[in-house]
């Protein structure tokens, strides 16, 4: 009976580590989690979208979408976030639109993106399709 006992305590041991293996892998393929840009404007990313979690410094066109309440926290940044790989995801990511002076925003509109997670799993780049930049996000 006591060598029973012995081998189910190892055997819940081994599983447990198992499991807990699975759970950091699982960490770092996924973009679950807070990203912040080098500006310090945070996206919390939950499942297939990333909402605004905080505005760090903007330039003056996404400073003046903030003050007419075009962007606030809360709203969605990225969406319809499918993963196409193992480290990469295509989704939309929110534009700010002006007429006139860039300072002058008018509304937002959606462009499509790609995200690839580094193998760390703590930086993403972010391409957009419509200017063809790239943007690097770091997990906060």
């Amino acid at each position: 009976m006591k060598n029973k006992l012995i081998w189910v305590f190892i055997v819940i041991v081994a599983i447990n580590g198992l499991l807990m293996t699975a759970c950091d892998i699982d960490d770092v393929s996924s973009i679950n989690g807070v990203w912040q840009m080098s500006g310090g404007t945070r996206v919390t990313v939950n499942g297939s979208n990333g909402v605004y979690s905080y505005f760090g410094s903007l330039d003056a066109l996404w400073d003046n979408a903030r003050s007419k309440n075009i962007i606030k926290i809360g709203d969605q940044h990225w969406r319809y976030l499918t993963s196409t790989g193992s480290l990469t995801w295509s989704g939309q990511t929110r534009h700010v639109t002006y007429t006139g002076s860039t300072s002058n925003a008018t509304g937002s509109t959606w462009v499509n993106i790609t995200i690839t997670l580094s193998a760390n799993g703590q930086s993403i780049q972010v391409y957009d399709h419509h200017f063809g930049t790239t943007r690097t996000w770091t997990r906060w």
